[in-house]
């Protein structure tokens, strides 16, 4: 989630060159033109939807959006997020922000949105 979309790996270099002379940092590119995804014929049903299909992004960007969220659906529960996981292969992620990973790790509990990766970056 903390990647910088840009049109192509040219201007990935040429920024990351002024980084590196002015010693700025780090940042981690996705140029358009080195993605290569492919549409996958994803299950939507009750119990689950694709991710993707509740963004909303300018269409100059699907394949970023499909390299971050075009593997992820979103489930009723923890429950039928494991079993669409482990049948089809992908992530879920609940209403709740549980997580069940493909790979079968479960993530959830509390999370203190104060404290948060996200809002952490904006201070």
């Amino acid at each position: 989630l903390f990647q910088v979309v840009v049109d192509t790996d040219d201007v990935a270099a040429r920024i990351l060159d002024e980084l590196t002379r002015l010693k700025a940092g780090r940042v981690t590119f996705m140029p358009l033109n080195r993605l290569h995804v492919k549409e996958r014929d994803l299950p939507r049903t009750e119990d689950v939807l694709p991710l993707i299909d509740k963004l909303k992004y300018s269409p100059v960007f699907r394949k970023a959006m499909l390299q971050v969220f075009g593997k992820t659906l979103v489930a009723r529960n923890l429950e039928v997020g494991n079993k669409y996981a482990r049948e089809y292969n992908l992530d879920c992620i609940t209403m709740d922000g549980d997580k069940v990973e493909k790979r079968g790790a479960l993530v959830g509990g509390f999370n203190d949105v104060k404290r948060s990766r996200i809002e952490l970056s904006k201070s």
